[in-house]
């Protein structure tokens, strides 16, 4: 694709201005006429506002809310500072809430939520007594 490119008036939506794109309304940017298109990658999900992992820091459980409808996932592991995946579920890709029982030594870990086997999205999680 060439950069700078006018894609033409079915485009000219703007840029997402936090990089999260989706099927709803995203923030967009006007360009001075100049418009691109672009991909979404929710890898990290550092300030991501379509899921929610709470409470956090955990004791005994955590609740997982998707809030964005086009965000789909059929996986949701714990995954250790050693990489290795403590807690592995799947879970029907249908459902927008989860309320997981957590059985952990106090400690660091990541929230991972993916889709075939692919990963989505990732939060820090702590577990304290």
């Amino acid at each position: 694709m060439d950069y700078g490119t006018d894609l033409g008036a079915e485009f000219q939506t703007g840029l997402s201005e936090n990089a999260s794109w989706s099927l709803t309304d995203p923030p967009t940017a006007a360009q001075d006429g100049t418009w691109q298109a672009g991909a979404s990658i929710l890898s990290s999900g550092i300030g991501y506002q379509g899921v929610n992992v709470y409470p956090n820091p955990a004791s005994d459980h955590i609740n997982i809310s998707i809030l964005e409808p086009a965000v789909v996932f059929n996986y949701i592991r714990i995954i250790n500072l050693s990489g290795e995946v403590v807690f592995d579920r799947n879970v029907d890709p249908d459902l927008r809430q989860f309320h997981i029982r957590v059985n952990l030594p106090p400690g660091f870990y990541f929230a991972q939520m993916g889709l075939n086997n692919r990963p989505r999205f990732t939060k820090k999680l702590v577990i304290r007594n």
